[in-house]
């Protein structure tokens, strides 16, 4: 997307992936790095492999998944091993707006409507988003 394009449209849940543990590393992700995923594209620098491997976790987060049942202490994050079991990365779930981008509580997000092309979606926006909306 280019700078002059503006986002439309945010994921209602977005990750924030942090290096915990490192070491010799091909893609060289280092302790402390962040990685922060807000829709459905990968940051600069995230590894390959890991942006290919850790899809399916993020999916079942995205959508609610309970990651308590794969071992983890809450809800909302997850350690994630690299596949060549090098790197190990802390990834937390977040809420936000699907208009704006902010985040917020889950219970912060109100359902609604939104009309792209000629097709209307549901949406999940904060408050603020819906008073702007326009009824559909």
């Amino acid at each position: 997307m280019s700078k002059k394009q503006k986002k439309e449209w945010y994921e209602d849940v977005g990750f924030k992936l942090t290096v915990i543990e490192d070491g010799l590393c091909r893609a060289y992700q280092k302790k402390g790095q962040q990685f922060i995923l807000k829709d459905y594209t990968t940051p600069a620098g995230l590894c390959i492999e890991v942006a290919h491997a850790i899809y399916p976790l993020l999916f079942a987060m995205r959508l609610d998944g309970d990651v308590r049942k794969l071992g983890s202490p809450n809800r909302e994050s997850r350690v994630f091993t690299c596949p060549s079991r090098v790197i190990k990365y802390q990834v937390d779930s977040f809420y936000q707006c699907n208009i704006c981008g902010m985040r917020v509580k889950q219970s912060e997000l109100f359902p609604a409507k939104k009309k792209f092309g000629d097709t209307v979606y549901p949406i999940k926006v904060c408050a603020k988003c819906l008073q702007g909306i326009e009824a559909v």
